[in-house]
């Protein structure tokens, strides 16, 4: 199994449930451009470091998640 980052606000549409690359492309469906992490932490470590992408599309409001596939 892998972890994965995935947005989950509804209320973007272009953005909403989609899983992220590891430069910040939303990929609507598990691919090989979806970036995937070995463990959770690892993945939650980049949801919470300041100064990346997740940060930045967080301060617009958009919200993410750590999934298990």
């Amino acid at each position: 199994m892998a972890f994965y980052i995935k947005s989950t606000d509804p209320d973007r549409p272009h953005y909403g449930y989609s899983y992220w690359s590891e430069d910040g492309i939303p990929i609507s469906s598990l691919d090989p451009h979806v970036k995937a992490y070995s463990t959770e932490s690892e993945a939650q470590t980049v949801i919470d470091t300041t100064g990346n992408w997740v940060h930045f599309l967080k301060s617009t409001g958009l919200t993410f998640s750590v999934v298990e596939e």
